[in-house]
C-alpha cells in the first residue's frame, strides 16, 4: 500500500495529500466561496455603474490580490465588465469592458505607438506566418538564389538555407 505524497498549501503552508490543486482543500472552499462573493457583488455593483477592486475585495473579504487573480483568469464571468479598474499608466478609473488589459484605451494606444507595432491578434499572427511561408515557397519554387548564391534550377545539389 502506497502512501499519499504530501505537499504544502501555497496559500496556508499545511501539509495536506497531494491531489491536483496546489492547495489544501480547506482553501479551496475559501476561494470558491470568495469567487462567488466577488460574482455576487459586480452583478449588484451594476445599478452604481461598476465597483473597484479594492472595494470588492472589502466586500467579499478577501485580499486585492484575490480579486486580481480572479480578474486576470477570466474567472468572474460576464459581469468582468462591471469591475472598475485603475488604468498601470495613468490611474484612470476604467471599466473592465473598456480596458485593454491593464490599461485604458488612449494609454494603451500610446504604448503601441511609443513600441511602434501593434499588439496582433492570433489570427493576425497566423496569417503572417501563412504569408512568410508562401513567399519563401515562391522564392524556391521560382529557383531564387539560396544564401551562397547558387540558382536551385541549374540542378545543384544542396542544404536549403533560410532567410531570417
Amino acid at each position: 500500500m502506497d502512501l499519499p505524497q504530501l505537499a504544502n498549501c501555497t496559500r496556508c503552508s499545511r501539509l495536506f495529500p497531494k491531489t491536483v490543486n496546489l492547495q489544501c482543500g480547506d482553501c479551496v472552499k475559501k476561494e470558491q466561496e470568495w469567487l462567488q462573493k466577488a460574482r455576487t457583488g459586480l452583478r449588484q455593483s451594476r445599478s452604481q455603474g461598476g465597483i473597484t477592486m479594492s472595494d470588492l475585495a472589502v466586500q467579499v473579504g478577501c485580499l486585492l490580490e484575490e480579486v486580481e487573480t480572479f480578474y486576470d483568469n477570466h474567472q468572474l464571468g460576464v459581469d468582468e465588465e462591471w469591475l472598475i479598474i485603475s488604468c498601470s499608466k495613468c490611474s484612470e478609473p476604467v471599466r473592465g469592458a473598456h480596458s485593454e488589459g491593464l490599461f485604458c484605451k488612449p494609454c494603451a494606444d500610446m504604448l503601441k505607438d511609443e513600441v511602434g507595432s501593434e499588439v496582433l491578434s492570433k489570427n493576425e499572427l497566423e496569417d503572417k506566418a501563412q504569408a512568410a511561408e508562401r513567399e519563401r515557397l515562391k522564392r524556391v519554387q521560382e529557383g531564387s538564389k539560396n544564401h551562397y548564391g547558387l540558382n536551385r534550377n541549374k540542378g545543384i545539389e544542396h542544404r536549403e538555407f533560410y532567410r531570417f
